[in-house]
């Protein structure tokens, strides 16, 4: 039996509107955010007889995940979800050598495939197949892609927790300093590149200006370099998109304290993290904090720079940064294949005095009268004639 749905008119403006707005909000999620996530997918088969492999348990194991299952009647198998890393995949049934293949990356965006042959066994041995690193070029994905793992920033950089995402990007193709120091990419300007974290967009809506610090958090598991104008998912930038993604939570949970201090002038750097999960990998949380104090200090602590021409009379003589992460991720339904994100960042970098510029000057200082009178027109008998006191504090 048919009944109609009557809904008064007022109500049925709302009603439709309320349609309307989930429909167009889940249609164009998936167009928001570029993809933080990889999979890892094969086929496992029968060495003697070339058949595909049923009941096959896969584990797929890296310092930022753990996942595992089993293969169907095709021998296939799938991972979604995957954080980006590097991975061993290891093979294991009854009656077979078990076998590992170490040196699987997975990147954000992208399908590893991995397909493998069990040989029958008497006894139990080990066989593992090693993959090279990769290069940061990915051939197969529908634009170019540069992306860097957290192995190959380590390597790139000279250690772990080393902080400076501007020397990261000038090692990668299409991307350069401006005059200013600040990173571009193909030669463009700072307002026509897109910044994101973890897919999340990190431009300034009124001025297309990034807000990324270019300091990078020990979150950071990958970065991504897309050269060239992009599609809507990357905001639409002229010269690229530089994409940096968060590590997730593991089973078992990991860790990391990294201290580093320099005296005269001091730089001091403290680094924390600790990511876990639910053995079904479920639910993860990842938190990390980078705490860093620098002395921009040049010569005696506390003396005025000696010449103008020095380049830091100007430029501030401390900073102090704090930079919190929070990554708390859930999966649900078939197969984990959805999830529910909340991400957290709270940065705040402080700018502590100046180096002389902005300091205050007895009006009999040749350095600072000097200084006045250029920009002034003023000579020094007028400055010391008035209650003029130099430069503000």
């Amino acid at each position: 039996m048919y009944v109609p749905l009557r809904v008064p008119s007022r109500g049925k403006r709302l009603f439709v509107g309320t349609l309307l707005m989930f429909a167009l909000f889940f249609n164009s999620v998936g167009t928001l955010f570029a993809g933080t996530t990889g999979s890892i997918s094969g086929t496992i088969t029968n060495f003697e007889t070339k058949l595909p492999i049923a009941g096959v348990t896969v584990n797929a194991v890296s310092p930022t995940g753990r996942y595992n299952g089993t293969t169907d009647q095709k021998g296939f198998f799938t991972f979604n979800g995957v954080s980006p890393d590097t991975y061993t995949v290891s093979f294991e049934l009854k009656g077979f050598q078990p076998e590992s293949i170490t040196g699987v990356n997975v990147y954000a965006d992208q399908n590893s495939s991995v397909t493998s042959t069990l040989q029958k066994s008497l006894q139990t041995i080990g066989k593992v197949t090693a993959r090279g690193q990769g290069g940061a070029f990915q051939p197969n994905q529908a634009q170019d892609t540069y992306t860097v793992t957290t192995k190959q920033i380590k390597d790139l950089l000279g250690k772990a927790d080393a902080i400076s995402e501007t020397n990261l990007l000038t090692r990668l193709p299409g991307a350069s300093l401006d005059k200013y120091g600040y990173p571009v990419l193909r030669g463009g300007r700072e307002n026509e590149e897109g910044f994101q974290f973890d897919g999340i967009d990190y431009v300034d809506a009124f001025t297309s200006q990034f807000t990324n610090s270019l300091t990078l958090n020990p979150a950071v598991g990958q970065l991504q370099l897309t050269p060239g104008s992009g599609d809507a998912s990357t905001g639409n930038s002229g010269t690229g998109t530089i994409n940096l993604i968060a590590k997730r939570g593991s089973y078992p949970g990991f860790g990391s304290i990294d201290l580093e201090t320099l005296l005269q002038p001091y730089t001091h750097q403290l680094a924390l993290e600790y990511g876990f999960a639910t053995p079904d990998g479920r639910i993860s949380n990842y938190v990390s904090f980078l705490g860093t104090n620098t002395s921009n200090q040049a010569g005696a602590r506390g003396s005025r720079a000696a010449e103008y021409t020095t380049g830091t009379y100007y430029n501030n003589a401390d900073t102090t940064s704090r930079d919190l992460i929070d990554n708390f991720v859930y999966k649900f339904g078939k197969n984990s294949g959805q999830s529910f994100q909340i991400f957290f960042d709270n940065q705040q970098t402080n700018f502590l005095g100046t180096y002389g510029g902005s300091q205050q000057y007895p009006t009999n200082d040749p350095l600072a009268l000097s200084q006045l009178t250029a920009f002034t027109g003023l000579n020094n008998a007028q400055f010391q004639s008035t209650n003029i006191v130099s430069l503000l504090p």
